[in-house]
């Protein structure tokens, strides 16, 4: 599974910029343009450890939600898919790690805090460190999601991330909420 995506052409800046879009001297909120390539392969455990092979990490739960509101729309945006995802990878479990794509734009920003608060009367307690893939690479698009499965994988390899439960949270410019958690190898 992969995903390559780049927000550095002159044409998507151009049109970027002109939505307000861009992080710019003269703007102190935006996104900063990014671009990657990252593939991951996604095999069965059970298959890796029968080969010899000791797997990077384990996806232990996956959920998509379509949205109610896209950023063109005129009503409000509203948190409740992306909490919703939350809640069903995490499954009552608290993650030790955090991320999410935020990319400095305002309403992503928001739908977070907005999330945060909401996952707050839930009971759900985030003392969790976040990372924030697009500090790294920029906005990077439909490439974030292995990407943050690669920074993961790495932060356990070399033992700079927590080994535990992490939990990685989408937010698209679309109306979709994505969300999935993941475990370090079992060693």
């Amino acid at each position: 599974i992969g995903g390559v995506d780049s927000y550095l052409d002159p044409p998507v800046l151009e049109a970027l910029d002109g939505l307000g879009l861009l992080r710019t001297p003269d703007r102190s909120v935006g996104l900063m343009p990014g671009e990657l390539a990252c593939f991951i392969a996604l095999e069965d455990d059970r298959r890796v450890v029968a080969g010899g092979r000791q797997p990077l990490g384990v996806i232990d739960a996956f959920a998509r939600e379509e949205g109610s509101a896209h950023r063109t729309t005129d009503g409000p945006r509203t948190a409740d898919p992306l909490v919703r995802v939350l809640a069903s990878v995490e499954k009552e479990r608290a993650s030790d790690l955090l991320v999410v794509n935020l990319n400095g734009d305002p309403v992503r920003a928001s739908e977070w805090a907005h999330a945060q608060v909401r996952r707050l009367a839930m009971g759900v307690q985030d003392r969790a460190p976040s990372w924030l893939p697009p500090l790294y690479f920029g906005e990077i698009g439909a490439a974030t999601g292995p990407a943050s499965v690669a920074l993961l994988t790495h932060g356990w390899a070399r033992r700079y991330a927590l080994p535990s439960m992490a939990t990685v949270g989408m937010i698209e410019d679309g109306c979709a909420r994505s969300a999935f958690s993941m475990f370090p190898p079992r060693r």
